[in-house]
Order: C-alpha cells, then structure tokens, then sequence
C-alpha cells in the first residue's frame, strides 16, 4: 500500500476525507505538494509523519530489515559504517568477502569498526540492521509486504496522532491503543513464522 493509499484511508477513519481532497491536479508528479494546499495538506502531513514514525518503529522494534553489504578495508584495518547506504541501525555480523564465515572485528568508534585479521585493501562483507528511509513521495510504500506488516500499524497511528493534533485525547487514546495492538500482532507473527521456518544455511 502506497503512502497515498495510507493518507487516504487515515483521512477515512478519521472522518476528514471530504477535507483531504486533492485540490490541485500534480498530473504525473508524486511530489504531494502538487496535490494538495491549504488544510488537505496539513492533515496529509499529520498523517504522513505519523505513518513513517510507525515505519520506523516496526523497523527498530518488530521486523528488522536487515542487508548484507561488500565493503573494502581502509587504512589500519577500519571500516566506515557512516558510509554505508542504507544507514546501519546494528551490525548483526561481518563476513569475509564470499561469505564463508565471520571474521573478527572491534568497534573503534561509534561507526568504525577495527578489523582484527583482514588487512587494509581487503573486503569484507557488513550485515547489519538498517532503518529505512521515511516516505515522501505519493507512490513511496513500506519496506516491508502488507503480509509482514498489516497497514493497519501505519494507519492507526496516523488517525491517532491526527485526534491528538485536534486535543480529542479520547479519540486519540482509543486510535493509539489500536496501534499498540496491531505493533504487537506484528512481533507475534513474526515470532510464530521463526518457529516454523525449516533453518537454512547460510552459504551456498
């Protein structure tokens, strides 16, 4: 579901669909702000920030995308993690350069990881757990597959976050609760698929 289609079903249940009408026709852009003006577009925002903190959450807390990157080794063995795109959230593991197994390493710093044994000029291979972009664009969707992660996070609190910008905390308390249960329908998912994944190895 796209950052629109989200919009869209956030202003329904929340009751302000006739007043997040586009007003303006963008033709093929999917910059919103050649959709929308005026309050379309302050409730767009609502909902749009209110869906990627919940992206981001369900990215830190539930589902953990995660990416295996090559990298070379820089002077005295270091590697630059605030290099990497996208931005490493946690270094799960790295690898030597096919993957056959791990190798040693140490942080130096906050985003420099020392290598113990592979030698400046090397690569290694970086896994770690990223938090992804937020969406912007009418057409940006999720990282994650409506199987992983029903909409219904993104949407419940985005309606939320809309009642508590109009101080309607009971409407808000109730949407916000929504949210939580929904977060917690994701780890259990989560949980229950791992148990009844057959484990595969690692390399080929």
């Amino acid at each position: 579901m796209t950052l629109d289609e989200m919009c869209m079903m956030a202003a329904r249940y929340s009751d302000r669909y006739d007043e997040f009408e586009k007003t303006l026709d963008g033709g093929d852009s999917q910059d919103p702000e050649d959709w929308y003006e005026d309050d379309a577009m302050h409730y767009f925002r609502v909902f749009r920030d209110a869906i990627n903190e919940a992206h981001r959450e369900v990215s830190r807390l539930q589902a953990q995308p995660d990416v295996y990157t090559r990298v070379q080794v820089g002077e005295d063995g270091l590697v630059d993690l605030s290099t990497l795109t996208p931005a490493v959230y946690q270094v799960k593991d790295v690898f030597v350069e096919n993957r056959t197994s791990s190798t040693a390493y140490v942080f130096d710093t906050k985003y420099m990881l020392k290598m113990q044994t592979a030698k400046q000029g090397d690569y290694v291979v970086v896994y770690y757990h990223y938090i992804p972009d937020d969406l912007e664009l009418l057409d940006d969707s999720p990282v994650f597959t409506e199987a992983v992660v029903d909409p219904m996070v993104y949407v419940s609190l985005a309606v939320a976050r809309m009642w508590q910008s109009e101080k309607k905390m009971e409407f808000f308390s109730y949407w916000y609760n929504q949210y939580r249960e929904h977060l917690r329908n994701v780890r259990s998912s989560m949980l229950s698929s791992a148990k009844r994944r057959i484990p595969r190895r690692l390399f080929r």
